[in-house]
């Protein structure tokens, strides 16, 4: 993808959590020789992604390769350039966009094993409800009716060859306007704002401008 340095995310810790806090990505595959969009909660386990989809899905009826391309986003919101100091000293400013993105590239495998599909509908089940006060458990579910539920889906899970982090978040602007970009989010007060505002913070660092 189109990535300049100053928008290249490169710690694994910062991608890793972007993709835990934003889970459901779009994993594009070739079916009868189309490109084959699903959107899909995965977890990252080691260097591979873990999730699941229908059975009924063509999805996993691919083409014969098994290359695939994963999209995480999530976080993305709009910036006026009302808010740029540059506004006010020239006015030779634009509106832009603000997002994070992580673009995988892989290797996919499927998994019909009924105890394959077991683990993960688990721990993808345990990962998002360990914020209730009473988390639900697979257990919670009558046995007869829990594999009825598991024989209607496909185990996937994707080898990451390669990936791609794009954090663009006005890092190529002066301190001045990125601190006027924050205020204006902060004031703006909607949850991708916030989410954004909190992600640009993170992008200034004592040294900068």
């Amino acid at each position: 993808m189109y990535l300049p340095d100053h928008f290249n995310q490169q710690d694994a810790d910062e991608i890793a959590a972007y993709m835990h806090a934003f889970p459901l990505a779009t994993v594009i595959t070739m079916v009868d020789g189309q490109m084959w969009p699903t959107q899909i909660p995965l977890f990252l386990q080691g260097d591979v992604l873990i999730g699941h989809v229908a059975r009924a899905n063509q999805m996993w009826k691919h083409d014969g390769t098994t290359d695939v391309l994963v999209v995480f986003g999530g976080a993305d919101t709009y910036i006026t350039p009302n808010w740029y100091e540059t506004k006010r000293l020239t006015h030779e400013v634009v509106p832009t966009w603000n997002y994070a993105s992580v673009n995988i590239w892989g290797e996919l495998t499927l998994h019909d094993d009924a105890k394959w599909k077991r683990m993960a509908v688990g721990k993808l089940t345990t990962i998002h409800e360990r914020t209730n006060a009473e988390p639900w458990k697979m257990g919670d579910a009558p046995q007869e009716y829990l594999e009825s539920q598991l024989g209607h889906i496909i185990g996937i899970e994707i080898s990451i060859n390669r990936l791609e982090a794009k954090w663009k978040l006005n890092q190529n602007r002066t301190l001045a306007d990125r601190e006027g970009v924050i205020a204006g989010l902060s004031n703006r007060g909607s949850q991708p704002d916030a989410t954004i505002a909190e992600m640009m913070r993170t992008t200034i660092t004592p040294d900068a401008e």
